[in-house]
């Protein structure tokens, strides 16, 4: 439900005659008092969608002039994709949940560690911090092995694919020759291929949310950011792009680097040895 939910609000949906505004939704990890209690009781795993704070709830003034049509058509896609989702999920999308589910674990159990650190020691805690250190420990190799295993199940990864992925790399070594951040007037006059390529990666790494708000994915700016803190005179462009995959998650290629670093050159920011 927690992925479901990001994934609604990077949809950014909005009804026509709803507001535009941002949806601040969040996950809890539990709150009682509705009919989940009566499912979770019985050992059904259940959730709960709610709206707070909700000064009508349960009196006359719970009428329809009081709602958002927005908010109901974000709720009811998160709640009809997580039924659909859980009803025809596959064998492999299952692991995939497993693996994430895992992920999330692994990291309660880290905040708890921190939290028994930064509290006063006492026999409890130390008791307490032996109890989260073991079930860490537990979890970190369970996830080493579901990643040994995927590894493992990927047909497509070859051998030799792998050992190219460990050979040196390649490419132009940039070196950056501005302070960070760069003013974002630097590209307001770029033209022909160049403003086509910005405007092009502009859009596709947009996430503002409707009706303002923080961006829910890094936008353009700040890969952009990270793409020139990485130009250190000693970096390949091949280097930098892994770098920015392992960074933000997503793939990024040598060529989109080398296609950045053309503008960037095209503008005095950035120079290759």
């Amino acid at each position: 439900m927690a992925d479901l939910l990001q994934q609604t609000r990077d949809a950014n949906l909005y009804a026509p005659t709803g507001t535009h505004n941002y949806w601040p939704a969040e996950m809890n990890k539990y709150v009682q008092g509705s009919d989940h209690d009566v499912f979770i009781a019985l050992g059904i795993p259940s959730t709960m969608l709610g709206h707070d704070p909700d000064w009508t709830h349960h009196t006359s003034e719970d009428t329809i002039d009081k709602t958002d049509a927005s908010e109901f058509r974000r709720v009811g896609v998160l709640a009809t994709a997580g039924a659909y989702w859980f009803a025809s999920q596959t064998n492999e999308e299952k692991k995939r949940a497993e693996y994430v589910a895992t992920s999330d674990m692994i990291s309660d159990r880290g905040h708890r560690v921190a939290e028994v650190l930064s509290s006063a020691n006492s026999p409890a805690a130390q008791r307490r911090l032996e109890t989260n250190r073991q079930e860490l420990s537990r979890l970190v190799v369970l996830q080493d092995n579901n990643v040994k295993q995927f590894m493992a199940g990927n047909k497509t990864q070859k051998a030799a694919s792998l050992l190219q992925a460990k050979q040196s790399y390649t490419g132009a070594v940039p070196h950056r020759l501005t302070v960070l951040p760069i003013a974002g007037s630097e590209f307001e006059n770029l033209t022909g291929n160049d403003k086509n390529w910005w405007d092009e990666q502009t859009q596709r790494f947009a996430s503002e949310a409707p009706g303002g708000g923080l961006p829910t994915q890094p936008p353009l700016e700040q890969i952009v950011f990270e793409t020139v803190n990485f130009m250190d005179g000693k970096r390949t462009t091949a280097e930098i792009a892994d770098l920015l995959s392992v960074e933000f998650n997503h793939d990024f290629d040598q060529a989109w680097v080398d296609r950045l670093l053309d503008i960037l050159s095209g503008l005095k920011l950035v120079e290759t040895k």
